[in-house]
């Protein structure tokens, strides 16, 4: 005879101590208990995103996104970087971070350097969602976003030739 028991993870608070017990008896009257105590991992905490130069012009400046202050047990970190929507709120505007756009896969380096950024919205005023995703070695992750303003690169016909 056999009993099934599943624990849904995502049931589960991060950074808690759970303890399972598992007792059992056979028909003979024979009886065994285990027990197993573990802590759900934590996301990466504390971190932000800071995006120089703040301003710029599409395709043409060159964007250095850092990951700082990132904290986390779990060692080594990797890191996503990208874009993302900007949306109106309150205080201007702020990225959005529903729909990223990632420059590329997860990278150990805390530095993404050369980014040349497409313009913003007119809507937004030029406004570009930047977002960092820090990830650590088991897979929880937490996300930062910044915002820039990207202009339109103006060229002559004379810059075309």
């Amino acid at each position: 005879n056999k009993l099934t028991c599943a624990v849904l993870l995502s049931s589960l608070t991060p950074k808690v101590t759970y303890t399972l017990q598992l007792s059992a008896s056979d028909t003979a009257g024979a009886a065994a208990a285990a027990t197993m105590t573990f802590t759900m991992n934590d996301a990466p905490s504390s971190g932000i995103i800071s995006v120089e130069p703040t301003t710029g012009f599409a395709l043409d400046t060159d964007f250095v996104l850092r990951a700082l202050y990132w904290v986390d047990e779990d060692l080594p970190l990797s890191y996503v970087f990208g874009t993302c929507p900007v949306a109106a709120d309150a205080s201007g505007y702020a990225a959005d971070s529903s729909s990223l756009q990632p420059f590329g896969g997860a990278r150990a380096s805390a530095l993404y350097s050369g980014a040349t950024l497409s313009q913003g919205a007119a809507a937004v005023n030029y406004t570009v969602g930047c977002f960092v995703k820090a990830e650590d070695v088991y897979g929880a992750f937490s996300l930062a976003t910044a915002t820039v303003r990207v202009w339109p690169k103006t060229l002559t016909a004379a810059q075309l030739r």
